[in-house]
């Protein structure tokens, strides 16, 4: 199997199971958008986000090229990031360089992983993988099991009764 697999799943072990208790429509995730050459490490995040999304119940199928840029940006970040806390324990806990003029700055992995936290924070509330926009879609889906109107059977039979105006 190569990167640009898309069935690769989270677990090599893993059933296929149903994600969710509810009886009712199933949730399916997106195939990556073509083009995109996911690593491992970008797979998995794609996987781990498919799931939470199936798993809360929030369709998602037509969310593949948002999801496709919060993954491979996540990677991204947490890379940067890791090469920062590198660079801070190298440089006695701090990420301050002296540039060779004698001024003093951040590193240049700290922009780097601020711009990164900075895009996923603005694509995260898109895919729905924040708190306040998952609550949101939520609210708008319609329930599974809607509460039956008390007045529908009555409202049945009034309509099949023979002098009942055509609607």
């Amino acid at each position: 199997m190569g990167p640009n697999d898309t069935n690769t799943a989270v677990d090599a072990g893993a059933v296929a199971r149903p994600t969710s208790d509810r009886v009712g429509k199933r949730i399916e995730s997106p195939p990556p958008p073509p083009g995109v050459h996911f690593t491992s490490q970008h797979r998995k995040v794609w996987d781990y986000l498919c799931l939470m999304l199936r798993e809360e119940g929030v369709p998602h199928k037509v969310g593949g090229v948002v999801l496709a840029i919060a993954a491979v940006d996540f990677v991204r970040w947490v890379k940067a990031e890791l090469q920062l806390r590198d660079y801070e324990t190298m440089n006695n806990g701090s990420f301050m360089v002296t540039t060779p003029n004698g001024h003093v700055q951040p590193h240049q992995l700290y922009f780097v992983a601020k711009g990164l936290k900075e895009g996923l924070l603005k694509c995260l509330p898109d895919a729905c993988l924040t708190v306040p926009s998952m609550l949101i879609a939520k609210s708008k889906i319609e329930p599974e099991d809607p509460q039956d109107d008390l007045f529908d059977q009555m409202l049945d039979h009034a309509h099949s009764h023979p002098s009942a105006l055509p609607a």
